[in-house]
Formats: C-alpha cells, structure tokens, sequence
C-alpha cells in the first residue's frame, strides 16, 4: 500500500513539472510586451520593438532577441528575454 502511494506521488509530481514547464515559457508576444515595458522604463522615447526566437528555452538564457528604438528613432535598444520572462541582457 504505500509503494503505492509512492508510486503515485511520484507519478504526479513529473506530471506536473512537465505540465508547469511546457506552459510557462513565454510566448513571442509576452516576450515582445515584457521587453517593450523595459525599454519605457529605462530610454527615453523607446518605441515598441521586434523579437527573434533564440531556440533556447533554459532560465537564465534567452530566449528572444528583441530590439527596438529610443531617443525618438536615434538608437537601437536590444533586450533578451529569458522563458520565464526574465531581462537575460540589456543594452542601449
């Protein structure tokens, strides 16, 4: 009997890591929206940028390349977006 539960506790526990990695890595358009919010933040007259799939999907890595204008179209900004949305690199 608690083989049993054992097996079974086991059993859910990959299922759900499995399932909360699969469904928490970010998509293109989160990843596009959290580095557009960094760059409001951080330069001055950032406009809204485009991002590139790294084909990585590991924390700490990133996972999208975005980049996009600031100072009114004078500079490139570029921000990398990790999985788990977290800013892996930054650069005016």
């Amino acid at each position: 009997m608690k083989r049993l539960f054992l097996m079974v506790g086991v059993i859910s526990v990959l299922i759900m890591s499995v399932t909360a990695s699969v469904a928490s890595a970010y998509t293109k358009g989160q990843a596009e929206a959290t580095a557009d919010n960094y760059a409001q933040l951080h330069y001055t007259g950032a406009t809204n940028g485009s991002c590139t799939a790294s084909g990585k999907n590991k924390a700490g890595e990133a996972q999208y390349y975005c980049s996009g204008k600031y100072n009114f179209g004078a500079n490139t900004w570029k921000i990398n977006v990790g999985p788990y949305g977290e800013i892996t690199y930054h650069n005016p």
